[in-house]
């Protein structure tokens, strides 16, 4: 089997992850709110929550078209969002302390990290490959 198409496919399950996470923060900020720790006191506080929402439906569809298109381009940005995750939860570590909650989305960020730079790679070089 095509590695760019097992590439593809992961890359294209990360995109539907991004898609349904970005969907739950937009339309049920407030049964989110519980699970991920921050409160909706008021409209905004749901707004706030809703906005987290925006860049990940954004990144899901950037990924998604990347994973049906087979293009590198449309691929970079996950890694990178992931890589920022995964920096953000050390600092946290870091300046917070250890936390169950951190630990395990710190180690969700860098599976995510590894499956999206994975198959970026992997379509790059199958691109590649098809020029030569």
């Amino acid at each position: 089997m095509d590695k760019s198409l097992i590439a593809r496919g992961l890359a294209g399950l990360v995109a539907l992850f991004l898609l349904y996470i970005g969907l739950r923060y937009t339309f049920t900020p407030d049964a989110l709110s519980g699970q991920i720790a921050i409160t909706a006191n008021d409209a905004f506080g749901a707004s706030n929550i809703r906005a987290m929402g925006a860049p990940m439906m954004a990144l899901g569809i950037l990924t998604g078209i990347g994973a049906v298109k087979g293009v590198f381009e449309f691929l970079i940005p996950a890694p990178l969002y992931f890589l920022m995750l995964i920096v953000t939860r050390i600092v946290s570590i870091v300046t917070e302390g250890s936390d169950p909650g951190i630990t395990r989305a710190l180690i969700l960020a860098i599976v995510f990290f590894v499956i999206t730079e994975v198959a970026a790679q992997l379509v790059k070089r199958a691109k590649k490959a098809d020029v030569q």
